[in-house]
């Protein structure tokens, strides 16, 4: 429901006009005959669940999904349809959300349905969602400027990375050997890599996955076992370029941060964010990443 990109609308109408007046000018044409082929499969199968949907359309991260609001039954909803190609298809991330319902203790949408399309070369998901009514408090993922967050939203937030912690799953985000080789690749024998405590985690923690001034975790595809700490790493790490939200959030939760998975879990989520630069992502912190690195490393 909020993969990371900035949101991209466009209206349904015409097909010829969604081409020539409503798909971004930049888009090549198989840029277009990909987001043609995703919204017709996204207005099928959400009709075929019975689901009306709304005129807004958001494209996700890379026009990995497409998702809008609508109704079924009289209520509202949110509908999102995700492809891959078949090859590629990982079931952690397949199935992610659904799998997520069993979590309790956390404010998270809750999947009320969904169906499957496959084709020789892609997969599609579609997906229909409580309705989550509270913004993204960012609409990238890394804040830019203060998220609207006081004392209350991060008890919150503690308290429901408490409860996540506490699931039970044998789902993997992360697993030891992909912590050891990234942890190497970037900071070579400059940390122990070996994590001592495993704990559920949402795997993607970002500004644009988490809604202000209520607090509701979004996007739960990449949700399972991760070092302890490693969920408050990664937000920290998308707070940097906003110091007064990056001092709350190391305040609230140094309990984790400090610990020895916790200064393992903010590398590997610095490492993560470092390899995504060559996308072009996450530009603007590559020199906070590495000042924070070169703190962590030099306790």
């Amino acid at each position: 429901m909020s993969d990371e990109a900035k949101p991209v609308l466009f209206q349904l109408g015409d097909p010829n006009e969604q081409i020539d007046t409503l798909l971004p000018t930049d888009l090549s044409p198989a840029d277009i005959a990909h987001r043609l082929r995703l919204t017709d499969i996204h207005l099928a199968t959400a009709s075929r669940l019975g689901c009306t949907l709304g005129q807004d359309r958001r494209w996700g991260w890379y026009d990995r999904s497409v998702s809008g609001g609508a109704t079924r039954d009289g209520q509202r909803v949110w509908v999102r349809t995700v492809t891959e190609q078949s090859q590629w298809v990982d079931m952690l991330f397949w199935t992610g959300n659904l799998e997520a319902n069993k979590i309790v203790g956390v404010p998270k949408p809750i999947v009320l349905d969904s169906a499957e399309t496959r084709d020789e070369d892609r997969w599609f998901r579609t997906e229909v969602m409580t309705l989550v009514d509270q913004a993204p408090a960012s609409p990238i993922p890394a804040a830019t400027t203060p998220p609207t967050i006081d004392d209350a939203w991060l008890d919150q937030l503690r308290t429901s990375l408490e409860a996540l912690a506490a699931a039970s799953t044998t789902r993997e985000a992360k697993v030891q050997d992909d912590v050891t080789q990234q942890l190497r690749e970037y900071f070579g024998d400059r940390i122990d890599p070996k994590v001592e405590r495993w704990v559920a985690s949402h795997g993607d923690l970002h500004w644009a996955n988490l809604t202000a001034p209520g607090l509701v975790i979004l996007d739960w595809e990449q949700w399972g076992l991760a070092p302890s700490g490693y969920d408050i790493a990664t937000l920290y790490c998308h707070s940097l370029l906003v110091p007064e939200t990056a001092a709350a959030i190391r305040d609230r939760f140094s309990h984790m941060l400090d610990s020895p998975d916790g200064r393992r879990a903010q590398l590997l989520a610095i490492a993560r964010m470092l390899s995504r630069t060559r996308m072009g992502d996450y530009t603007d912190l590559v020199i906070p990443l590495h000042r924070l690195a070169d703190e962590i490393l030099g306790r």
